[in-house]
């Protein structure tokens, strides 16, 4: 994908917030330390087959590679962004370590959104690392129905700390017409605000 589309893919990384999902397709759940290290040692796999030249072995707790090919290597150097889903102290921890973005729940509470950025701006400083923070906001029930209410979001969350905002229509079940029309109401309105 990140060949494909020029260097253009962000690559997201999550511990899983959906339990019952997850065991309907009969993805082992346990506790979430137990899933952030399962991710972290997966995504120590994808790294090395990102990043090293030849075949992969890594052998770990959970998962072990023996001899693995992969093959193009993606596009940016040395491999794509790493988005990490989350704000635990433990997704905090990995996102210091890894990632160049975090993204929380999406309709994080405002308070509690302003806690994740005190948090993130810390990392910045201490690690001397560049992280953007992208929270996302549901159509309608995140962001509200009217651009007067959609602007008012956009700057409590902007001046709150966020980099940039992401809008989620994927868990209210807008139907595809209702999306379409808030969309293009959405970016007359604030496009012209923020030059986009």
């Amino acid at each position: 994908m990140d060949i494909i589309s020029g260097g253009r893919v962000n690559f997201g990384v999550g511990a899983g917030w959906f339990r019952d999902e997850a065991l309907s397709y009969g993805v082992y759940w346990g506790k979430h330390r137990e899933r952030v290290f399962r991710m972290l040692e997966a995504l120590e796999i994808i790294l090395k087959l990102w990043t090293e030249e030849g075949n992969v072995t890594y052998e770990g707790k959970y998962y072990r590679v023996i001899n693995a090919p992969f093959w193009p290597k993606p596009a940016q150097k040395p491999h794509p962004p790493i988005w990490f889903g989350g704000s635990s102290n433990i997704i905090l921890e990995a996102t210091a370590k890894y990632g160049n973005g975090l993204l929380p729940l999406s309709n994080t509470p405002i308070e509690d959104f302003k806690k994740i950025a005190s948090r993130v701006a810390e990392i910045r400083i201490k690690e001397g690392k560049k992280i953007l923070l992208a929270p996302s906001l549901t159509y309608p029930d995140g962001l509200g129905e009217s651009p007067d209410m959609w602007l008012s979001k956009m700057e409590e969350y902007l001046k709150a700390g966020a980099d940039m905002i992401i809008i989620d229509l994927s868990m209210t079940k807008v139907p595809p017409e209702d999306a379409i029309n808030f969309l293009e109401k959405f970016s007359e309105t604030i496009f012209p605000r923020y030059d986009l």
